[in-house]
């Protein structure tokens, strides 16, 4: 038996609006890879330049800047151009939140 996809936001869950599930699903297809989730990680310490976040994870230009690219594609991050760099930082700080939350539910889940 098939669930029918709810798509868009629609009605209202308690004092909150309902989620865009389909949206919410992007988000998390997202922040599921290890490299992306090290790229917040460093990222939370501020705005950095592409070069310095390739130094931090130790990863080349490439691999980098593809990952970026996807987590600013989903509205993670943000970047923006001075001259000859390119700065990459968090574009909502309440994602944070989020990375903490799962960052406790990990370590709770590992104990086990």
């Amino acid at each position: 038996m098939r669930c029918r996809t709810v798509q868009g936001k629609t009605g209202t869950t308690g004092n909150r609006p309902a989620l865009n599930y389909d949206a919410t699903a992007k988000v998390l297809q997202a922040l599921a890879h290890p490299l992306r989730l090290r790229i917040l990680e460093v990222l939370q310490q501020g705005e950095m330049t592409c070069g310095e976040l390739q130094n931090a994870l130790g990863c080349g230009q490439s691999m980098v800047s593809q990952q970026v690219k996807l987590l600013e594609h989903q509205g993670l991050v943000t970047t923006r151009k001075a001259g000859t760099l390119k700065y990459c930082g968090i574009r909502n700080p309440d994602i944070l939140k989020l990375f903490s939350c799962l960052s406790k539910h990990v370590r709770e889940v590992l104990r086990k």
